[in-house]
């Protein structure tokens, strides 16, 4: 490594005060997300029956495909926007009309279905508390676009705080598990209006632009916008589905206990998506330095190192499960839960894909290699229905877990094979822009 490089490298991997700092803040943010998110599932495993949990499940299933959709991973785009291509008015506006579209489509298709109007009713209000998260998660690309990573860690501790203590509340005074959502879609809100949007006020546009435009309206802006994260958006969309598609065919087939038992021990992943998303935020703005300087070592570097981690974090994952697996999910949910050693077992080796998954995901987007994402999840969603379709009538929760299984080892290797092509052909894409511009 030369010298200018070697400073490059230093510049953006030191392990200086503010590096530590960011990591700890982004660790406690996923943390509280996570710890919340397990919260709210282990309480209602305890106050409520299998069957009642699976419908719970099974109504976040249907929900958060479309929210998803009108995400379009903005935060992300927001993060890797280095050259400042759209105001924070764009991003808001886009993320309003992506909402209003998400919810009258979730509605239409729950009317049209032949789910209980409980499932249905919770869907909406989890579709709500997401809508509100969705807008507070552009502030939270704010956050993220100017380095303030630890005003982000504090706004989502505070958010899941809210979460869970609303939840909590609702459920255990009054019994009903749709008050307690509801509930907690409104503290999502209370936190953004008393703390997110206060805090954002500290960083620009709001302390350049009097007064503050929070949505601007400008079709050509938003078309532009979309074009751009229309496939990240169809991306995480079909990254859901994928994901959710294994609650569809159990509650189709009545399975609700079944699934009941799957999102509970799958609620035990939730220390593995917390070192994921951490390790996920720490090494986006890293990788997206890196790229704009065109530094294909210093890039290729950062990828194999967290991709080393994840291997490793994944192997203690697997062992942990074998070894003490059914023993905390016998102790946390009971023995019905004890019992699904396969099924806990295969899950910690999801965990180690999906974080590995998450690393090459991140590369390939810095990269912005978008478009191909989107055919390599209809690949993994066509997977998964096959391998639902043949394994869930015949093996129940033991098929659904081993086809989620197979399906992220293959979006795995294909994402994994499009950042090996391109990073291969980087020296060749660079000679030819010198060509270009002399």
């Amino acid at each position: 490594m030369n010298t200018s490089l070697r400073g490059f490298y230093s510049a953006i991997w030191s392990r200086t005060s503010k590096d530590r700092r960011d990591f700890i803040w982004s660790l406690v943010g996923n943390g509280s997300q996570a710890a919340a998110q397990w919260g709210v599932l282990f309480l209602l495993v305890r106050v409520e029956s299998p069957a009642i949990v699976g419908e719970y499940g099974l109504a976040i299933g249907l929900a958060t495909p479309f929210m998803l959709l009108a995400d379009l991973q903005l935060r992300t785009l927001q993060g890797t926007d280095f050259k400042k291509a759209f105001d924070f008015a764009d991003y808001m506006a886009l993320r309003w009309a992506a909402l209003v579209f998400a919810i009258a489509a979730l509605t239409i298709v729950l009317n049209f279905s032949n789910y209980g109007m409980q499932v249905k009713i919770m869907a909406l209000l989890f579709a709500l508390r997401l809508a509100i998260s969705a807008v507070t998660d552009v502030y939270y690309g704010l956050f993220l676009q100017h380095g303030r990573i630890d005003i982000l860690g504090q706004a989502a501790a505070i958010t899941q705080f809210c979460i869970f203590t609303s939840f909590s509340f609702g459920l255990l005074v009054t019994g009903n598990l749709l008050f307690a959502m509801a509930g907690a879609a409104l503290a999502v809100l209370a936190s953004l209006l008393a703390f997110t949007s206060r805090r954002a006020k500290l960083l620009p546009p709001f302390q350049v632009e009097r007064p503050v435009r929070l949505v601007r309206w400008k079709l050509p802006v938003q078309v532009e916008l979309f074009k751009t994260a229309f496939p990240l958006g169809v991306t995480l969309f079909l990254i859901s589905l994928t994901a959710n598609m294994p609650r569809y065919f159990l509650g189709a087939l009545g399975l609700e206990s079944e699934l009941g038992i799957l999102v509970a021990l799958m609620s035990l992943l939730t220390v593995g998506s917390l070192l994921s998303n951490a390790i996920g935020q720490s090494l986006l703005p890293k990788v997206t330095h890196a790229y704009a300087a065109g530094s294909q070592e210093i890039f290729t570097h950062l990828v194999l190192k967290c991709f080393a981690l994840g291997i490793l974090l994944t192997i203690v994952a697997v062992a942990f499960a074998s070894l003490l697996g059914p023993f905390v999910a016998g102790h946390m949910f009971g023995p019905e839960y004890a019992r699904r050693r396969f099924v806990i077992v295969c899950l910690a080796m999801i965990f180690g894909i999906e974080l590995l998954t998450r690393i090459v995901g991140i590369a390939v987007t810095v990269a912005r290699l978008l478009n191909v994402q989107v055919l390599i999840n209809i690949a993994s969603l066509i997977s998964s229905v096959v391998l639902l379709a043949l394994l869930v009538p015949a093996y129940s929760l033991k098929g659904a877990t081993l086809a989620i299984l197979v399906t992220a080892l293959i979006r795995l290797g294909l994402l994994t094979a499009v950042l090996h092509r391109h990073i291969t052909a980087w020296p060749k894409r660079m000679s030819l822009q010198r060509n270009l511009n002399p």
